[in-house]
C-alpha cells in the first residue's frame, strides 16, 4: 500500500513538472503574454511585501487582490497555452 501511495505521488509530481514546463515554453513563445505574466508575478511579490509591512492588516483587500492576481496568472498561462495550440 505504501509503495502505491509513493508511486501515485511521484506520478503527480512528474505530471505537474511536465505541465509547468509546457506552460513556461508557451510563455517564452509569446513574449507579450510572457511579459504580462511577469508583471503579475511581480505585482504578487510587491503585494506580499506590502501585506508584511502592514502586519497583514489591510481589511481583507490585499487578500482579495492576491486572489485576483493569482487567478490572472492562471488565465495568462492558459492564454499562452491556447495561443500555442492555435499555431499548430
Amino acid at each position: 500500500m505504501k509503495k502505491i501511495a509513493i508511486a501515485a505521488v511521484a506520478a503527480l509530481f512528474v505530471s505537474g513538472a511536465v505541465l509547468a514546463q509546457n506552460a513556461a515554453s508557451s510563455l517564452k513563445s509569446h513574449p507579450e503574454i510572457g511579459a504580462a505574466h511577469e508583471h503579475v508575478i511581480q505585482a504578487l511579490a510587491e503585494l506580499r511585501k506590502a501585506q508584511s509591512a502592514n502586519h497583514y492588516d489591510m481589511q481583507g483587500h490585499a487578500k482579495h487582490a492576491e486572489q485576483l492576481l493569482t487567478e490572472a496568472e492562471r488565465e495568462i498561462t492558459a492564454s499562452a497555452e491556447a495561443a500555442g495550440e492555435n499555431k499548430k
